[in-house]
């Protein structure tokens, strides 16, 4: 029973996670959640046909509870804690070798699993069990992904009104692959790299890095849908920088697995990856891109006046330039249903210009101590003199 516990609880983490993350996977796990609920009806349904549950149940309860106090725990855990505990409060240095009554609840019912002196083969055992339950997981989740998302037409998937439903759940699948990682990590973490049958071990684990790098790829194909469908959002570049952030940890913890490297390794190749993507990151006007992406695909996307206004002041001149077209439009590959709520033309073009002139003003305010680059630029294509 110990060996599957875990693994049970990490498949019910990922189930919720990728039943989040993908209605059509949610559906069937939805369905074998109602035969399994089913099958356990008939069941005990046969078992209490003529014996009353509620009586079951009570006599359960009351067996928990005599039973407390007629059998003692062999090392007195329960007594242990409540010699220890005081009803006054004192100030206590802390430690990381208290133990709290989870612990001892969970040391209880999954003897030494989660302990740090369990036995490297029983641990073997688990981390077996969980990446062969985890792979067929995330198979089933890539084969639903291809069929629909990959290898779909975007005629059906409008139909099914899947377009719209395509940025869904993205959050949950990058927190999952975020998830998978940190397993991996745990499980490699220590004298399981060395165990002589680690190696079955570490092809599951290289399965799943592979699995997850194809989830990956089905992260960047829902959001190449949702902005050719919506536009080019804050939220819709962060969630690309977030899956490549993603591909560069899996990079390293194939690393990290392959050549037996520690955490630190981890800590300190994704921290500079990471830093240097920052800066690059950092480069790019991200306002005025989305700005002109936008103006340049208004009439496929569902153009979004009110968005592109409450965008930085650096934004004005281009929006400026296209001023003519600031108005709410339904492009060509927007689904029928969809619902953008928006203001009229001449709201529109009145916080365009009020915006301007708070720009003027403020420029002609500041001095030379606020100078920068993007607002000398402003000020030259609106021919502010100072």
């Amino acid at each position: 029973l110990k060996y599957i516990i875990l693994p049970l609880i990490m498949v019910f983490i990922f189930i919720g996670i990728y039943s989040g993350a993908n209605a059509i996977f949610e559906k069937y796990a939805s369905e074998l959640g109602d035969n399994i609920a089913k099958v356990l009806t008939q069941v005990f349904g046969f078992i209490f046909n003529d014996l009353s549950f509620e009586r079951f149940i009570h006599f359960c309860l009351g067996l928990a509870l005599t039973g407390g106090l007629l059998i003692t725990f062999y090392d007195h855990v329960f007594e242990k804690i409540e010699l220890n505990m005081d009803e006054d409060l004192h100030r206590k240095k802390s430690t990381n070798r208290i133990k709290t009554l989870w612990n001892e609840m969970a040391q209880i019912f999954m003897g030494r699993v989660i302990s740090k002196k369990m036995a490297l083969k029983t641990e073997y055992i688990i981390a077996l069990i969980s990446f062969i339950a985890l792979n067929f997981l995330l198979l089933v989740l890539n084969g639903i992904d291809i069929w629909w998302l990959w290898l779909g037409h975007e005629k059906q998937l409008a139909e099914t009104n899947y377009a719209a439903e395509l940025h869904d759940g993205t959050n949950s699948l990058i927190f999952s692959i975020i998830l998978a990682m940190a397993i991996i990590v745990y499980f490699f973490r220590g004298n399981l790299n060395f165990y002589s049958k680690s190696k079955t071990l570490k092809v599951l684990a290289y399965a799943w890095m592979i699995q997850n790098f194809l989830l990956i790829i089905s992260v960047f194909i829902r959001d190449a849908h949702y902005i050719e469908v919506y536009g080019l959002t804050y939220k819709r570049i962060g969630v690309c920088v977030f899956a490549i952030l993603c591909i560069v940890g899996l990079i390293t913890v194939f690393i990290k697995v392959a050549k037996q490297k520690s955490f630190f390794y981890l800590l300190r190749i994704n921290g500079n990856i990471w830093y240097i993507l920052l800066l690059a990151f950092t480069t790019i006007n991200w306002d005025v891109t989305i700005v002109k992406y936008n103006f340049a695909h208004r009439e496929t996307i569902a153009f979004d006046p009110d968005y592109l206004l409450s965008l930085s002041d650096k934004t004005l001149p281009t929006i400026d330039k296209y001023k003519k077209e600031l108005s709410t439009n339904f492009g060509s590959k927007v689904p029928a249903n969809a619902i953008l709520y928006s203001s009229d033309e001449g709201q529109l073009q009145k916080r365009l210009n009020n915006r301007i002139t708070s720009f003027k003003e403020r420029y002609n305010e500041v001095s030379w101590l606020s100078w920068n680059l993007q607002d000398w630029n402003m000020a030259k294509y609106f021919g502010i003199k100072k």
